[in-house]
C-alpha cells in the first residue's frame, strides 16, 4: 500500500496531552501538543440544554492515522476551537492486522 492508502482525510488537528505534574496534580511543564494531518472529522449530533441558560454541547467523529497519540484526556484543536476527547480512542487494523486509523469522538460544549 501507499502512502495515499493512509490519508483518511485533509483536515489537520493539534492533540495535545497534558504535560507533567507535581504530587498534587498541579502543572510543572508544558503540555505535549502534536501536529496530526490527515484527519478526518464528521459532524456526530448535537444536544442543547435550555435550563436558564441556552447550553450546547456538540460532537464530532474523528478518523486520525494510528500513530495519532490520542487517549481519553487528550484535548484536539481544530478548526481554531478546542475540543476535549470523549472516552478512549478505538483503533482499527487493515485485513493484515496492522494499525491503519483510529476512531474517537471530540466534544465541544458552549454556553
Amino acid at each position: 500500500m501507499g502512502v495515499l492508502a493512509y490519508i483518511l482525510g485533509r483536515e489537520t488537528l493539534i492533540i495535545v496531552n497534558p504535560g507533567p505534574s507535581d504530587p498534587h496534580g498541579d502543572p510543572t511543564g508544558q503540555d505535549d501538543r502534536t501536529i496530526v494531518p490527515g484527519c478526518n472529522v464528521q459532524p456526530a449530533g448535537s444536544n442543547e440544554v435550555l435550563d436558564g441558560r441556552d447550553t450546547v454541547t456538540t460532537r464530532m467523529r474523528v478518523f486520525a492515522p494510528s500513530w495519532a497519540p490520542v487517549t481519553a484526556t487528550s484535548r484536539v484543536e481544530w478548526n481554531q476551537q478546542t475540543w476535549h476527547v470523549e472516552g478512549s480512542p478505538g483503533s482499527w487494523s487493515d485485513p493484515a492486522g496492522t494499525p491503519h486509523h483510529l476512531e474517537f469522538l471530540i466534544t465541544r460544549t458552549t454556553g
